[in-house]
């Protein structure tokens, strides 16, 4: 019987053959995992399968390295309960089957720096409660500070359940419709950040806020000026 009750490894100190021989005697027992290399797939796949995993750190894949981890991973993801991206960069904006991600029993979402991430987005994650998204690369490079409706409708999918909502980007304040989604729909929200790197775009009254009863942490941060607006 196995009595090991908490270990951190980090895959970077070492060869992929020393990751899979740990992985291969204690990947039963992992219940979270980083990923940074698309090499890692098949052994995470092959002894963590039958896992108690459930959080995953999918870190700086590019080149359809992620959309080849879903397809990979897709019985991992049934039961994952927290999942982050950070540093990714998806091949695509447009939905297809390699980025459809299967994750009914989600919690927590993260979306950190990562590129054409509105294919995540684009998904339903019935369960969860907890959604970060830092960056300003939701969009395409070409037209990054454009404002879409990606983010709105993807709070109006998951506002039943969602009691924590982290946004920091450029353009957090530019969608008069995103803040009314927040203050109308959002209502079991107990912590909500907005930081903006800009000064807000559209018009909004902060006192609105006052709808989210149950909220207990709020930040609200604008860094600077944007001095297009001048």
């Amino acid at each position: 019987e196995c009595k090991l009750k908490s270990t951190k490894y980090g895959e970077y100190w070492c060869c992929i053959e020393e990751v899979e021989r740990i992985l291969k005697n204690f990947g039963p027992y992992v219940s979270a995992v980083s990923l940074y290399r698309d090499k890692l797939l098949k052994p995470v796949a092959k002894y963590c399968g039958t896992a108690i995993l459930q959080r995953l750190h999918i870190r700086w894949l590019r080149d359809g390295q992620v959309e080849r981890l879903i397809t990979k991973l897709k019985s991992i993801f049934q039961r994952m309960l927290a999942l982050s991206f950070h540093g990714c960069h998806l091949m695509t904006l447009v939905p297809c089957p390699s980025t459809y991600i299967d994750c009914d029993s989600l919690i927590e979402l993260e979306i950190r720096h990562s590129g054409h991430c509105a294919a995540i987005m684009r998904n339903t994650f019935p369960k969860l409660e907890r959604f970060t998204f830092i960056g300003n690369t939701m969009f395409s490079e070409e037209d990054e500070y454009n404002f879409s409706d990606i983010l709105p409708n993807f709070l109006l999918r998951h506002h039943k359940r969602l009691t924590t909502l982290n946004l920091c980007s450029d353009s957090v304040y530019c969608s008069s419709q995103l803040m009314e989604i927040i203050i109308n729909k959002c209502t079991e929200l107990t912590n909500l950040t907005l930081d903006s790197w800009y000064s807000p775009r559209a018009s909004f009254n902060f006192s609105h806020l006052n709808n989210l009863h149950k909220l207990r942490k709020l930040a609200v941060v604008i860094r600077k000026i944007d001095h297009r607006q001048l």
